[in-house]
């Protein structure tokens, strides 16, 4: 899993990182890093990509946290790369 935090100062990298990054620039996602945002009402919006080299997929993730409530996570197939 590829993972950038809010204000870490860095990216997180593991073994995997170079061919799942290589996997989602092959399916035309130019940005393969996580992006993460605050809307004005304090929700906190991460969105990141992940590749599964078992069953070759890219997957789409958002994760939805509300100032108050439980934390949410869609994710759905985008492609295989090849």
């Amino acid at each position: 899993m590829i993972a950038r935090l809010e204000d870490a100062g860095g990216v997180l990298m593991n073994e995997t990182a170079p061919l799942a990054i290589q996997q989602i620039r092959k399916a035309g996602i130019e940005n393969a890093l996580p992006d993460m945002k605050r809307s004005a009402d304090g929700t906190v919006l991460l969105h990141f990509h992940t590749y599964d080299p078992d069953r070759n997929l890219i997957h789409q993730v958002d994760a939805i946290l509300p100032p108050q409530g439980h934390l949410e996570i869609r994710k759905s197939i985008i492609q295989s790369p090849d």
